[in-house]
Order: structure tokens, then sequence, then C-alpha cells
């Protein structure tokens, strides 16, 4: 039992990070899909146009958080 409790604090570090970058991400794709709406704008495309596969693994990174927080949002955590 002392084992399990010893990683348990670096557990909850962990979840903690993941769900910032999670909610960090989704705030960077909903501010860059307002950005296409309104003014056909794409802020991410702009940052990374010089290494498309840099902005191909962004733009997936952002679509997984977004599965993530939804999932999060059902769970009710």
């Amino acid at each position: 039992m002392k084992c399990a409790a010893a990683h348990l604090p670096l557990t909850f570090f962990f979840m903690a990070l993941v769900n910032k970058v999670s909610r960090i991400l989704v705030i960077i794709g909903a501010i860059n899909w307002g950005l296409v709406w309104a003014f056909n704008y794409n802020l991410v495309a702009k940052l990374f146009w010089s290494v498309p596969t840099l902005l191909m693994v962004v733009l997936v990174l952002v679509g997984i958080a977004g599965v993530y927080e939804l999932v999060r949002l059902g769970s009710g955590k």
C-alpha cells in the first residue's frame, strides 16, 4: 500500500497537466474556428504554414483535446 501511495501525487500532477493542456488546446481551437468563420482567417495555419507536418500535428492534438474534453464533460469530472 505504501508503494501505491507514493505514486499518487505524481498521478494527480500528470492528470492536472493533461487537463490544463487539453483545455488550452480546446480554447485555441475555438478561437481559431471563430476567426475562420468570422474573418476567413486561419491563425493556426498562418503560424505553422512553413511546417505542414507540425500544422497537422497541432490540428490533430486540438481534435483529440476536444474529444477528451467531451468525454470529461459526459463523465462529470
